[in-house]
Order: structure tokens, then sequence, then C-alpha cells
């Protein structure tokens, strides 16, 4: 149980960072955010049980479509009420629970799904703490250290 606990929120703090990098850099309340990473572990999910393809391709794969989603959800919606901040939430929570809805309406509702084990046994409670940790430190040196990042926080104070 710990273990799980510990992965989890791991998963969370992941989640959390993203939610805030994408808020802090754009400035939008992305509130379909969550529909986007369901969209990415479902994609993950396809890959790795229809098409039979390793955990780093699908990775990848799922990355790459719930990106261009992104890319398609900012260009052809929020671009339009960029700087409206209420009229964004409402976009953005409308299409976030209209993908859920599509997602629940073609079969995905709360069934358990197994994947095949990635590492085995308590390696995935290391595995995961260690990952996690590699990418607060790295996102830490990122906006702390690196020309870009200071950019990053100097563009977005200005």
């Amino acid at each position: 149980m710990f273990v799980y606990g510990v992965v989890n929120s791991c998963m969370l703090v992941l989640m959390a960072i993203g939610f805030s990098l994408t808020f802090g850099i754009s400035g939008i309340a992305n509130f379909a955010y969550g529909a986007l990473y369901i969209t990415g572990a479902y994609l993950c999910w396809h890959f790795l049980n229809s098409f039979g393809l390793f955990y780093p391709v699908s990775i990848v794969l799922s990355a790459l479509i719930t990106g261009l989603v992104g890319i398609c959800i900012y260009r052809f919606f929020l671009f339009r009420v960029r700087g409206i901040p209420l009229s964004e939430i409402i976009v953005t929570f409308g299409l976030g629970t209209g993908m859920l809805e599509l997602y629940r309406s073609m079969g995905l509702t709360g069934h358990s799904y197994k994947l095949p084990p990635f590492v085995d046994g308590s390696w995935t409670f290391l595995m995961c703490t260690s990952i996690t940790s590699a990418l607060l430190s790295q996102a830490w040196v990122f906006f702390c250290s690196s020309f870009y990042g200071c950019l990053l926080i100097i563009l977005k104070s200005a």
C-alpha cells in the first residue's frame, strides 16, 4: 500500500508541475489538462495492448500525438479567446469535459486495465521516485541556472 501511495503521489506531483508550468508560462488556466493527460495515458495503453509496441515507443508516440492535440486545441480554440480569462476557463473546461465524455461514450468507464510490468516488483517504486526526483531537480536547474529558463522567468515577469 505504501508503494502505491508513493507512486501515485509522484504522478500527481508531475501533473501539478505540468499544470503550474502551463499556467505560469502561458497564463491560461487550462482545465483540459487532465483530459489531455488521460488522452496520453489511453494512447500509451492502446499502443501497448493493441499494437504490441514497446514502452519507450508507446510513450514517445502517445506524447507526440497528445502534443498535437494540445496544439490543435490552442490554435483552433484558445487563440480566439486569448486574454479573456473567463472565456479561457469556459473553453478549456468545456473541451476537457467533452473529451472525457467522448472517452466515456467509447466505453472507457473505470474498467481496470492491466499493463505489462515495465520493471519487476519493488523496482517500480525505486524507478518512479527516481524519475520524479530527477525531473524535479532538472526543472529546478533549468529555471534557476540556464539561459532559457531565466529568459522564461523574465518574460513571464514582464
